[in-house]
């Protein structure tokens, strides 16, 4: 019996099934047909999707220009900007951006570790005195 079923199974022409006609109590069963939209917006420059290589770089220089305080603050400690240079910890982004206006970016982007070390450590006395006076 199941050695018949087996056998009746292998026998079954599947182009046969699938060009049988689907009654209306069916059509829930089928698969839909895929529908592609035109994109209007292409000739304007905007995209949908992807994007362009232009925009994917963009993307990453800003991803890379908002985690360079993070890198800094690894790159020379807790210690360096909290104890020694006494940044209070709430207000390490604020310092580093006051920093940037002087070419801190630049400098750890060029790899000039001892030019940001003198950079900061003269920033933070100014940085120092202004936070007293608020």
């Amino acid at each position: 019996m199941v050695q018949k079923l087996i056998t009746d199974i292998k026998k079954i022409d599947y182009n046969a099934i699938s060009k049988m006609p689907v009654e209306l109590n069916e059509i829930s069963l089928s698969k839909p047909a895929i529908v592609k939209l035109p994109n209007y917006f292409e000739g304007f420059g905007l995209r949908f999707g992807g994007g362009s290589a232009k925009t994917n770089l963009q993307k990453r220089k800003l991803e890379k220009k908002k985690n360079i305080p993070e890198v800094i603050l690894k790159e020379f400690g807790d210690y360096f900007f909290f104890t020694e240079l006494k940044i209070p910890k709430e207000k390490y982004h604020h310092f580093i951006t006051y920093c940037s206006y002087k070419g801190l970016f630049e400098l750890h982007k060029k790899k000039e570790t001892l030019k940001i070390i003198r950079l900061l450590k003269s920033e933070s006395i100014q940085y120092l005195k202004t936070l007293k006076k608020e």
